[in-house]
């Protein structure tokens, strides 16, 4: 359920004294949970997520989870991750990735991005229109064959 369009960048830190860097991993990953469950979980335009889209949210939007993932470096385009369908809900994959022992260890984490998440794009099916035409006459119109052919 790839949904990171739909969501702004609304998570925050905590507040606190410490300079972000000088923050634990997990100090910031609580926080992060902590902002969602008090805040609930905004698109930019600053209408609160609901439904399905908010429980995907969870996973895709922020959090412990993302924040691992990215941290870890498990893929060299950190938009991969949150464009990967889950194979389970949301609420079993979240509560598996609170049992893990090692919230930092890359292979744990690889093993766990295996298992509960599909390759990107695999929920996607092809379709044609009934009513597709490959060569419309309106594309024999366009006299520069370069543009004809991108159209």
């Amino acid at each position: 359920l790839p949904i990171s369009q739909a969501i702004g960048s609304r998570l925050s830190v905590l507040a606190t004294s410490q300079p972000q860097s000088a923050m634990s991993a997990d100090t910031a990953d609580r926080a992060s949970t902590a902002a969602l469950e008090e805040d609930g979980l905004k698109m930019a335009s600053g209408r609160q997520l609901e439904g399905d889209l908010a429980r995907a949210a969870r996973v895709f939007g922020g959090g412990p989870l993302l924040h691992a993932v990215q941290r870890a470096r498990l893929f060299q385009d950190s938009k991969h991750f949150v464009d990967m369908p889950l194979k389970e809900d949301p609420e079993v994959v979240l509560a598996a990735f609170e049992k893990l022992e090692s919230k930092s260890d890359r292979q744990l984490l690889q093993d766990f991005v295996a298992k509960y998440f599909e390759d990107v794009g695999s929920e996607l099916e092809g379709w044609k229109p009934e009513d597709f035409n490959e060569c419309p006459p309106l594309l024999a119109q366009i006299e520069d064959e370069a543009m004809r052919n991108w159209a």
